[in-house]
């Protein structure tokens, strides 16, 4: 063997130190290259007596007149033949990083949290969404109108979207309404939707969670949550000027309408009769005089510059309603935990033709609470207003 001192390896010859160096990468020696193939028709040299016993026996024998060389090191990609770096330790067990501004964990899951804005700028995921939603609403009124409008948005974003299970559209959208008042400081009760449901069929105002009557639906509310309410009847145009000053003092409104596959209003007689509730709107203006922005911010995307999202308690803005040329409402229903944008006529035309039932629901009618005016008279031209209690 060859052992490599101080001494000995000046002694080692120019042919070996070019061969080592010739086999390394960055200083890190690698592994000789393998010997070229033999010719063509080259017949191999017969092994000898040593190598056909090792190749017959196939035992682990060494050559005691070679040297065994070392594997060369691993070259990492970097080039360094050294360790790699440790990793980090693993955060410890039972660590949650803290969520979002306006979201919490419950149960498990990141969701919006009660105590986000009331009537403020939406957080970052929802103003996006507003922000789309908004686009819709410029397209289609520069379409039918050439009107370059200015759009103030009053919503509501402290609501947590609640799924239906079975009939309850109507229960789910009082439950999210209650939510609503509770957010802008109303004493109320917020009950769960299995309470609310057991309270009306107390009650009788429904047997499998159906609410066929705005009537019966704003005695729940007084009831059971503690509120005041006014029921509107003959269609919204009507009213527009009461519900516009309602939502934007950030107060719920609860209106009935037939829901599309998409859960957008569509006219079906009342065939597809739905619940939804309203928790603010988006009012398109022509123009803007002194002191009305006060109380918004606008949007900081470059693209909605037209845009301006009511800060916290603007609840009576300085406008002067004969500038407001649209009125889009934003709505929450029992299907989808997404935010939506209707336009105002829109849910009207849905809602004032709300005359029937189901014809497959009809053949039941056991089953489901109807007012003695039916549906048309418990629903048609109906929507409920939400106040705080006196």
């Amino acid at each position: 063997m060859l052992s490599i001192s101080g001494d000995s390896f000046g002694t080692v010859g120019a042919a070996e130190m070019s061969t080592a160096d010739a086999g390394s990468m960055d200083g890190c020696p690698v592994s000789p290259p393998p010997p070229p193939p033999p010719p063509p028709g080259t017949v191999p040299p017969p092994l000898s007596p040593v190598h056909q016993n090792e190749e017959c026996s196939g035992a682990d024998t060494v050559n005691e007149s070679e040297q065994v060389s070392p594997p060369p090191p691993i070259l990492f990609m970097n080039g360094d033949c050294s360790s790699p770096p440790i990793p980090p330790p693993p955060p410890p067990l039972g660590h949650m990083p803290p969520p979002p501004k306006h979201f919490e964990y419950r149960n498990g899951a990141l969701r919006l949290a009660r105590s986000g804005p009331q009537a403020g700028a939406p957080d970052t995921d929802i103003r996006r969404h507003i922000r789309h939603l908004v686009e819709r609403c410029r397209l289609e009124t520069t379409l039918s109108s050439g009107q370059n409008l200015i759009w103030l948005s009053h919503v509501n974003t402290g609501i947590i979207p609640v799924l239906q299970e079975g009939p309850k559209c109507g229960l789910v959208a009082l439950c999210m309404a209650a939510q609503q008042l509770k957010d802008v400081g109303a004493d109320v009760k917020t009950p769960s939707t299995d309470e609310i449901y057991n309270f009306a069929k107390n009650k009788g105002y429904t047997l499998q969670g159906e609410m066929f009557s705005a009537t019966y639906m704003a005695q729940l509310a007084e009831e059971l949550i503690g509120c005041r309410c006014s029921v509107l009847k003959g269609g919204m145009p009507q009213h527009r000027l009461e519900i516009i000053q309602h939502l934007v003092k950030g107060y719920p409104a609860l209106v009935p309408y037939d829901a599309d596959r998409n859960h957008e209003p569509i006219c079906k007689r009342g065939h597809k009769a739905h619940w939804a509730v309203i928790p603010g709107l988006i009012l398109g203006i022509d123009q803007w005089h002194g002191g009305l922005l006060d109380g918004y911010q606008q949007d900081n995307d470059p693209h909605c510059h037209d845009l301006y999202h009511a800060l916290p308690d603007t609840t009576a803005p300085k406008l002067d309603w004969s500038r407001v040329h649209q009125a889009f409402l934003y709505a929450r229903q029992g299907k989808s935990r997404r935010l939506a944008l209707w336009k105002y006529e829109l849910l009207h035309e849905s809602n004032i033709q709300l005359v029937e039932m189901c014809p497959v629901r009809a053949q039941e009618i056991e089953l489901y609470v109807l007012p003695d005016d039916g549906v048309e008279g418990g629903l048609s031209g109906r929507a409920v207003l939400l106040f705080p209690p006196r």
